[in-house]
């Protein structure tokens, strides 16, 4: 479908959209011509996690011709730039439809149509001394997903968790929580991956994109030095000795990773200043949990002292979550910056054409 009038703010460029509805009963329908004159906007909003992607539609319906789309269809969606390529952004199940009016309009929201299933049904069971990797491949063959699994995560072993009255969807963000990774489901795969570290599954690095302060509408940077700690602090509970002990980690802490856990060894004296030190509230049950919490916690600290956003003036179908940005134009402090993107927004509508705002986060070092 091209979009003629949508070339306002576009530098005279047309955005294109593919879009399809496959109704529960089946029997796909292109609609990408039916709607090429009914758009009044478009937005996908691209998060990472297990926080749904949302697409959402508003179509013009004063002529009354415009049929609504059943509940639970799936609509494949893809868009792009005219003379370029469109890039797929997968497929999203209807739940929600609204005709309003006057002048009428259809206002349609999906949600990605990868989390739904037997993922959100709640189970009853254990995991016993597996690797996260053995885990999620378990989890993805159960929900004819394809896992694909981070390298540092593949031979870590979780000695007990326990899946109780909960959903796997839960289970994996539990288990992404504590390890400091993400979890979720793009495109019938099933990621559990490092967070901000700009790689994929296999640990290949993504490319690095490169945005110019021209190529820009607005932005906003901000920066939290109330967050700001040099170390964190965390206790677990010691069966042998019986004794509260803690376990410690800042920028001079080197993690040395063996088959079954990590070990962590000061490389200079440790910070003592308690202004400076967070310390984690949960006392944990073992030393190893208490030793990820440390790890997991410094790092967020690190990539969230930081957030950068950016609306692009032309959008970019090809920004997604996790993607490493380097920016140019801004403060020094800004474009010194590693960033990642945290969180994708696209765009299409009569007013501005085709925009994409990104929420971006330090990169984890």
């Amino acid at each position: 479908m091209w979009l003629n009038d949508l070339v306002k703010n576009s530098n005279h460029k047309t955005p294109i959209i593919s879009l399809t509805v496959r109704p529960k009963d089946g029997g796909k329908k292109d609609i990408s011509q039916l709607i090429s004159h009914r758009l009044i906007s478009l937005t996908l909003t691209d998060s990472r996690g297990f926080e749904a992607d949302q697409l959402d539609l508003t179509l013009d319906d004063s002529d009354g011709l415009l049929d609504l789309p059943p509940r639970a269809a799936v609509l494949s969606l893809g868009f792009g730039w005219k003379s370029e390529s469109i890039v797929y952004k997968g497929e999203y199940t209807v739940d929600e439809v609204e005709h309003s009016g006057s002048p009428d309009i259809v206002t349609i929201r999906a949600r990605s149509a990868d989390m739904r299933g037997s993922l959100l049904e709640h189970k009853e069971r254990s995991f016993h001394k597996k690797t996260i990797k053995k885990i999620v491949e378990q989890i993805a063959g159960e929900n004819k997903l394809t896992p694909m699994v981070g390298k540092s995560f593949s031979n870590q072993i979780i000695e007990h968790i326990d899946q109780s009255g909960e959903s796997s969807i839960n289970l994996l963000s539990r288990m992404a929580k504590e390890y400091d990774a993400i979890a979720t489901v793009k495109n019938g795969n099933l990621l559990f991956i490092e967070t901000g570290q700009g790689k994929t599954a296999s640990g290949q690095v993504l490319p690095e994109i490169y945005i110019t302060r021209n190529q820009g509408d607005q932005h906003r940077y901000a920066i939290a030095e109330g967050e700001n700690y040099k170390a964190v602090r965390a206790y677990y509970h010691d069966i042998k000795t019986g004794k509260r002990e803690q376990v410690y980690f800042d920028a001079n802490t080197k993690i040395e990773k063996t088959r079954k856990s990590q070990k962590l060894k000061q490389t200079k004296p440790a910070i003592t200043d308690s202004d400076n030190i967070k310390t984690i509230r949960h006392t944990y049950k073992s030393k190893q949990a208490a030793k990820n919490a440390v790890i997991r916690e410094f790092k967020k600290l690190g990539r969230g002292t930081a957030t950068f956003s950016l609306s692009l003036a032309q959008g970019n179908p090809e920004l997604m979550p996790e993607l490493p940005v380097k920016v140019v134009g801004f403060k020094k402090e800004i474009d010194v910056n590693k960033w990642i993107i945290r969180q994708v927004t696209h765009n299409i509508s009569a007013d501005s054409g085709y925009t994409t705002g990104i929420e971006c986060e330090l990169k984890g070092e």
